[in-house]
């Protein structure tokens, strides 16, 4: 199996990147000069998790979104997705003048919603295929925009889904582990500075200059609080010290486009997997499907949910347009 890891893989991956990634990487050129093929070449489409092994060589670290990646809701009309995430915070901006709270409470009421749902893989084969990396000894990751205090209820989600980053022989779990950065550690990020600092129960923080994001590493999950997944990704490889191949599978362009402005600036290689599989169910969203799911789930949510209810104003009917659309 190696052998044909290290023959097979690994020679695609040098014949197709090799190229690429020095001419970005190459003084005379910069972002803005990258052609669209270029670009292209580097994020790629695809519907199917297994197509990420197509790109993987003998020093890649394989990073993974999770949501509508790797898990996606059961059974609950979109409830619980990124989808209605995203519009229940654009309802919260509407009512609630100051959007720093408005996050905060969308994201304190998301959490206690998430956690009375069922989570699948979105592919009978998603937990295989990264078993298989685990298996050829290549690193893994989580990379999402969730925040760290959600983390034992992510990592059931995910565990129900027979997925964990956080095995014991996964090299970037133990890479922090063994880190002598205790108290903390500054890297340059193209002329910014971003500081790390690990607990003593082994969870990285990252300050990235802004007080309402606080990203953090734990159990092999970098969760990004909604700030930019290129720049924690960037700076927590940095306060790992080790060189890798990255690649990203992400249902959101956005975030692998973050991520490759990065690896440019970092030279680091990139190849990002814009992971299509629930495109459909996405565009079939329909807020007030979801919101009448929720009141069906009323008598699950505790006190402290109802209270958010109430405070962000949820007439259970919120429109599926954005405001003034």
């Amino acid at each position: 199996m190696n052998a044909l890891w290290e023959n097979g893989v690994r020679e695609h991956h040098i014949d197709n990147n090799l190229g690429i990634m020095y001419y970005l990487f190459h003084p005379l050129y910069s972002d803005d000069s990258m052609p669209n093929k270029l670009i292209q070449k580097l994020i790629v489409e695809s519907n199917e998790i297994r197509d990420i092994l197509e790109y993987c060589s003998f020093d890649t670290l394989g990073a993974f979104d999770l949501d509508n990646t790797l898990i996606t809701p059961t059974h609950t009309k979109g409830l619980g997705s990124d989808k209605w995430f995203s519009m229940l915070l654009m309802h919260a901006f509407t009512v609630i003048p100051d959007r720093d709270l408005a996050r905060k409470l969308t994201v304190q009421l998301s959490d206690y919603v998430q956690d009375i749902i069922k989570f699948k893989p979105v592919e009978d084969r998603t937990a295989k295929i990264l078993k298989l990396l685990s298996d050829v000894g290549l690193p893994i990751m989580g990379l999402t925009a969730r925040h760290v205090k959600s983390s034992e209820m992510t990592e059931r989600q995910l565990q129900s889904a027979g997925i964990s980053f956080s095995q014991p022989d996964n090299e970037v779990d133990s890479l922090v582990k063994q880190s002598t950065h205790s108290e903390s550690k500054s890297v340059q990020l193209h002329g910014e500075v971003v500081k790390l600092s690990k607990s003593s129960d082994g969870v990285v923080q990252l300050d990235i200059g802004d007080p309402t994001r606080k990203p953090c590493y734990k159990n092999g999950i970098l969760y990004c609080d909604g700030a930019d997944k290129g720049k924690c990704l960037a700076a927590f490889l940095a306060y790992l010290g080790v060189q890798y191949s990255v690649v990203m599978a992400d249902d959101a362009k956005h975030n692998l486009e973050c991520i490759l402005k990065e690896a440019i600036a970092e030279e680091f290689s990139f190849i990002g997997l814009r992971y299509g599989r629930t495109d459909k169910l996405v565009e079939k969203f329909s807020m007030p499907a979801a919101m009448e799911k929720m009141k069906e789930k009323m008598h699950l949510l505790p006190l402290e949910a109802l209270e958010l209810i109430k405070e962000l104003k949820l007439d259970f009917a919120v429109s599926a347009k954005p405001p003034g659309g």
